[in-house]
C-alpha cells in the first residue's frame, strides 16, 4: 500500500521552488526567495519519514529499496543537467573557470559540493553567481541526509522503545542549537553544513511521526494555515542578501511549512489554494524546475552586455517552465513507475551513467580555454608585452602581509633614486594602478609606496563578517607605518568604492559597541553598509588629517559590463564592438551618484580626483579600446589601463 497522495504538499513545492526561481532572477519584491530551500527541505523530512514509517509499519522496508527509489528518484535528471551544463561550460568558459565548474560537477555526483561550495566563496557572493551549479548545494544536503537518515530511524524504531520520538527531538535540538551557534561566528559554514541544516530536515520528520495531533476543526486548520503562508510570504518578501542567516531567522519558514503541512486539510482556504491543477503541476515539476533554472539564468546572464529586464525574466521563466515540463515527462517520469521498480538492473544502469558523465569530466579537465582561446591568447600577449612585474610582484607581497600585518611590507614603485611622497593605499583597485604609477615615476624620477590587499579598504573601524581578510590589522598598521614616515606627505585612497558602498560585505565592529541611538536607528533601518562606509571612511580621513598629510579620494575606476570571459566570447559569437562592454560617461555617472554625492561632503578632509570620468573620455582610451587590452579583467585596469589613468592622477598630485 503506497503513500496517501497528498496534491496540496506538491502545491507547497510549487511555493517553494518559485520563491527560489523569483530571488534567483532578481525579480522584486522577492528578495528572500531563497528561504524556498528551508522549505523543500521540511516537506523531504516529512515525506521521507512517512514512507520509512509506513513501510516499517507494514514490515517492508529494506535500506536497499529505499536507496533504489531514491536513484532512480533523484540521479537521472542530475546526469543530464550536469552533461549539459558541463558541454556548454567547455565551450564557453575560460580554463580556471571551467575547471572549477568541472570539480563541481565531480563533488555534485557523489553529493559533496556543499562542502566544495563552503571552500570557495558564499551564496551571495557576486562572483558565485557565474557558477551555473551553484544550486546543486541544497540537493547534496538532502542526499547526505537520505545517506544517515533511514538507518538513524530504523536503529531508534528498534532500540529506542516506546520514547523514540524523544531522541529525534534531540537530535533535531542539537542540530537547530548547532545552527544557533555556528552562524553567530561563520554564517557560511552554517549555510552549508548539513549538520547544521538538518533540524530542517529533521522537523518535517517530526510532524511525520504524528508527534503533533491533528487539529479536527476546520477554522483553527484554516487560521493556522494562512499564518504558515502569511510566514513564508513574510520570510520572501522581508528578508534580502547579507543577513546572517540561517541561525534564528530560519525558524520562520520552517515553522510556515511545518503550519501549512500539518493544517492544510481538505476544505480549508490553504487547501483550495494549494491543491488547485496549476499549482499542484509545478510543484511535480518543481524538481526539474529548480535544476534547470539556475543554469539557465547564469548562461543567459553571460550572454546578455545589460542588465536583463524584467520582461526578459518572465521569458526566461516561461522557457525553463517548458523545458522542465519536458523534462519531467521524458527524464523523471520514465523511471518512477511500477516497470521501471520491477527492472532490478536500472538502479545500477543508473549509476553507470552517473558514474561515465565522473569519467568524462576526469578526462575533459582541460578545455584548453574555450572558443574564444585564440582571443585570450592575443589579450595575455598583450599583457605580457606590456609586462605585469608590478602587479605580480604586489600579488606575491599581498599573502606574506596577510600572514602578519604587524609586520606589515610597503611596495615600493618609481624611481629608485627619489625621495618617495606619496602612498597609493587600498584593495586590488590600488594594486591596478601600481603598474602605471611605477612605470611613470621611473621616467620621471619620482617615486612612492603601495600599501594594498585584495577586498580590503582603507576605512577604519570596521571588518568583515568573517574576518578572513583581518581588514582591521590592515588598515591598524596601514596607519602605524605613514604615522612613521612623516615625510610622506600625500596619500592616494583607492578602492572599489561602489561595492563597499552598496553590497553588504561590512559588519560593524567599534561603532556598534557605542551608545549612539542614531547609531542603532540606521542599523534597524537597513542602512548599516552606508553608514558604516561614511562612518569608516571618516574616521580614517580625520586620523589622517591630525597627521598632516594631503588626502586624496581617486573616484570609482572604470570598468567592465561584464566578465572578460564573456566579452570575448560574445564578440566572437556576435562581433559586437567592444566599447559596448563599457561602461558609458552616463552608465558611470549613474552607477556612481550615490558614492559621489558623498565624496563631495568631503572636501574639507580631502580632495576627490575624476580619474574614472578622465580615462572614460579620454580620445586614446575610446579609439584604442577595440584593439588595446585596457582591462586586465572585468573590474581592473591592466598595467596598460594602469599607465593611462595613471597619467590622469598625477595631474592632481604633483
Amino acid at each position: 500500500m503506497s503513500l496517501q497522495y497528498r496534491p496540496e504538499i506538491d502545491g507547497l513545492r510549487a511555493v517553494a521552488v518559485f520563491s527560489v526561481i523569483l530571488f534567483h532572477l532578481q525579480v522584486a519584491p522577492f528578495t528572500g526567495g531563497y528561504v524556498g530551500v528551508d522549505v523543500f527541505f521540511v516537506i523531504s523530512g516529512y515525506l521521507i519519514t512517512s514512507i520509512i514509517l509506513q513501510d516499517y509499519s507494514q514490515g517492508r522496508f529494506t535500506l536497499i529499496d529505499f536507496y533504489k527509489r531514491r536513484i532512480r528518484r533523484i540521479i537521472p535528471l542530475t546526469v543530464v543537467v550536469y552533461a549539459v551544463v558541463l558541454a556548454i561550460c567547455y565551450w564557453l568558459f575560460f580554463s580556471p573557470q571551467y575547471a572549477s565548474i568541472n570539480h563541481v560537477v565531480k563533488s555534485s555526483l557523489v553529493f559533496v559540493s556543499n562542502f566544495l561550495l563552503l571552500r570557495k566563496k558564499g551564496y551571495f557572493d557576486p562572483a558565485m553567481q557565474e557558477n551555473p551549479l551553484l544550486h546543486t548545494w541544497s540537493l547534496s544536503v538532502e542526499e547526505q541526509f537520505y545517506i544517515l537518515f533511514p538507518l538513524t530511524i530504523l536503529l531508534l524504531l528498534k532500540f529506542g522503545g516506546a520514547k523514540w520520538r524523544r531522541w529525534l527531538i534531540a537530535l533535531a535540538l542539537l542540530s537547530f542549537i548547532a545552527n544557533i551557534i555556528v552562524t553567530t561566528y561563520n554564517a557560511q559554514k552554517a549555510f552549508f553544513w548539513p549538520h547544521t541544516r538538518a533540524w530542517q530536515l529533521l522537523a518535517g520528520a517530526l510532524l511525520a511521526t504524528d508527534i503533533v495531533k491533528d487539529i479536527k476543526n476546520k477554522t483553527t486548520n484554516s487560521i493556522l494555515g494562512i499564518a504558515g503562508l502569511l510566514l513564508l510570504v513574510a520570510t520572501v518578501l522581508l528578508y534580502k542578501e547579507g543577513i546572517t542567516y540561517p541561525g534564528l531567522r530560519a525558524l520562520a519558514p520552517v515553522v510556515g511549512a511545518v503550519l501549512l503541512i500539518h493544517t492544510t486539510k481538505s476544505g480549508t482556504l490553504m487547501y483550495k489554494l494549494l491543491s488547485a491543477k496549476p499549482v499542484v503541476y509545478t510543484g511535480k515539476i518543481s524538481y526539474s524546475l529548480y535544476m534547470w533554472h539556475w543554469p539557465v539564468w547564469v548562461f543567459a546572464v553571460f550572454f546578455a552586455i545589460e542588465p536583463l529586464g524584467l520582461s526578459t525574466k518572465l521569458l526566461l521563466i516561461v522557457f525553463v517552465f517548458l523545458l522542465s515540463a519536458l523534462s519531467y515527462r521524458f527524464i523523471e517520469q520514465p523511471f518512477r513507475t511500477n516497470q521501471a521498480a520491477a527492472k532490478p538492473y536500472l538502479p545500477w544502469a543508473i549509476l553507470g551513467s552517473s558514474a561515465l558523465l565522473m569519467v568524462c569530466a576526469l578526462l575533459f579537465i582541460n578545455n584548453h580555454d574555450g572558443i574564444a582561446r585564440k582571443e585570450y591568447a592575443a589579450h595575455t600577449a598583450q599583457l605580457d608585452a606590456y609586462g605585469d612585474k608590478v602587479w605580480e610582484d604586489i600579488s606575491e607581497l599581498e599573502p606574506k602581509n596577510l600572514a602578519d600585518y604587524t609586520k606589515l611590507q610597503p611596495y615600493r614603485i618609481g624611481s629608485d633614486t627619489a625621495q618617495p611622497f606619496f602612498i597609493l593605499w587600498g584593495d586590488s583597485h590600488a594594486r591596478s594602478l601600481a603598474p602605471g604609477l611605477d612605470s611613470l615615476g621611473k621616467a620621471n624620477g619620482f617615486a612612492g609606496y603601495v600599501l594594498c590587499a585584495s577586498s580590503s579598504p582603507p576605512l577604519m573601524g570596521v571588518r568583515y563578517d568573517d574576518d578572513k581578510r583581518q581588514l582591521d590589522a590592515f588598515v591598524t598598521n596601514s596607519m602605524r607605518f605613514i604615522h612613521n614616515h612623516p615625510e610622506i606627505k600625500t596619500i592616494v585612497l583607492t578602492g572599489r568604492w561602489p561595492r563597499y558602498y552598496h553590497e553588504p560585505y561590512l559588519i560593524v565592529d567599534k561603532f556598534r559597541q557605542g551608545k549612539d541611538k542614531g547609531v542603532l536607528k540606521l542599523l534597524e533601518n537597513g542602512q548599516s553598509q552606508q553608514y558604516l562606509f561614511r562612518k569608516g571612511m571618516m574616521a580614517t580621513l580625520q586620523a589622517l588629517q591630525k597627521m598632516g598629510k594631503d588626502v586624496v579620494i581617486t573616484a570609482p575606476l572604470p570598468e567592465l559590463k561584464t566578465s572578460l570571459n564573456e566579452m570575448l566570447v560574445v564578440q566572437k559569437i556576435t562581433a559586437s564592438p567592444r566599447l559596448d562592454f563599457v561602461m558609458s560617461v552616463a552608465e558611470y555617472q549613474a552607477d556612481n551618484n550615490e558614492i559621489q554625492a558623498f565624496f563631495n561632503t568631503l572636501h574639507p578632509y580631502a580632495r576627490v580626483l575624476p580619474v574614472g570620468m578622465d580615462v572614460l573620455t579620454d580620445t586614446a582610451f575610446q579609439k584604442g579600446i577595440q584593439h588595446t587590452a585596457f582591462f586586465r579583467d572585468k573590474t581592473h585596469l591592466s598595467a596598460i589601463g594602469s599607465h593611462l589613468a595613471s597619467a590622469h592622477l598625477l595631474k592632481y598630485i604633483r
